[in-house]
């Protein structure tokens, strides 16, 4: 190779190494108001684990409504703890919310599944499962579950 060819590759080489470092290089740090957030996130589940599911809903609920834009990940938590208390216009109102705040989230869909099944509500538990396969449709999991 030449010297100039070997110059030519280098200067590829950086061209392209900045130019991802452009596209990859994004501040992703959390704030301290992310931080805090999640803090309570974790708070909840360790309480909810701990057996206190009214102070863990209390506490979700607070931080639900507290977020500027909740995500599916609070909504499925407190859809969760809902069920399990047996309260189910809690479970599928913040269910149906998490599916509509995230409609790709397989984690959501397939407690959907779940939820909808053990309510005997046979027809939207095959919608729900057909959304995870249609997601994806190379896992045999999900056909299974159907």
């Amino acid at each position: 190779m030449s010297p100039s060819g070997f110059v030519v590759r280098a200067l590829l080489l950086v061209m392209t190494t900045m130019s991802s470092l452009l596209v990859f290089g994004q501040d992703d740090r959390m704030t301290e108001d992310d931080i805090q957030i999640e803090d309570r996130f974790v708070q909840a589940n360790l309480l909810a684990a701990n057996g206190k599911r009214k102070e863990a809903i209390l506490l979700l609920d607070t931080l639900r409504r507290e977020m500027p834009q909740p995500n599916s990940a609070v909504y499925l938590a407190l859809a969760k703890l809902y069920y399990a208390q047996k309260d189910l216009n809690g479970c599928e109102s913040n269910l149906l919310q998490a599916m509509k705040t995230d409609v790709s989230n397989v984690w959501v869909l397939d407690f959907g599944h779940d939820y909808y099944r053990e309510t005997g509500r046979f027809d939207e538990a095959i919608a729900t499962i057909d959304k995870i396969i249609a997601l994806e449709p190379h896992k045999s999991v999900w056909y299974d579950k159907k």
